[in-house]
């Protein structure tokens, strides 16, 4: 990674930490969890970037609000550890993707690339769908370590739906 030129500009890179993510598996052939896909990208990630912000995501699912974090500056297994110990501060309910992007985007305001790494069970209401988060980003990639499907799909957000680590060489 460091033989390459880092990506320009601020990234923020977020995580969702919500249970689903904890519980289930990439796929039926693997013991690999969402989590563990999501962190591993993550740190990956933070190190091609020139200015990287990592937060994670989770919440109150009663009260339908999220809880974001940023994460720990940290690199390697060490943001693994960072990203793996937000849950239980941030509520562990569920990603509220409208929400976190508004925060961020209050936080923060220019920003040139969002990476959310997600499974996308968003927990919103009606009203605050995710197809309505604004995007905040001159480049905005939604990564969907699920394994409902696989595709790429173009919009608003550059949605990737499987891992892989080949999504670092997408980027660049």
């Amino acid at each position: 990674l460091a033989q390459n030129a880092k990506l320009p500009g601020t990234t923020v890179i977020v995580v969702d930490v919500s249970g689903s993510m904890y519980h289930a598996r990439v796929s039926g052939k693997s013991e690999m969890t969402r989590i563990d896909a999501a962190c591993s990208l993550a740190a990956i990630a933070r190190e091609i970037c020139e200015d990287p912000l990592v937060y994670a995501t989770a919440g109150n699912d009663m009260k339908r609000i999220h809880a974001t974090g940023l994460v720990p500056a940290r690199h390697g297994m060490a943001l693994i550890d960072a990203i793996r110990d937000m849950p239980k501060p941030l509520g562990g309910g569920g990603i509220f993707l409208k929400q976190v992007m508004e925060h961020i985007r209050a936080l923060h305001g220019n920003i040139d690339r969002v990476i959310v790494i997600t499974d996308e069970q968003d927990c919103s209401g009606h009203g605050d769908s995710p197809l309505s988060a604004p995007i905040i980003g001159k480049m905005n990639y939604m990564i969907n370590v699920a394994s409902y499907r696989n595709g790429v799909g173009y919009g608003n957000w550059t949605h990737i739906v499987g891992f892989s680590d080949a999504v670092i060489r997408y980027f660049r």
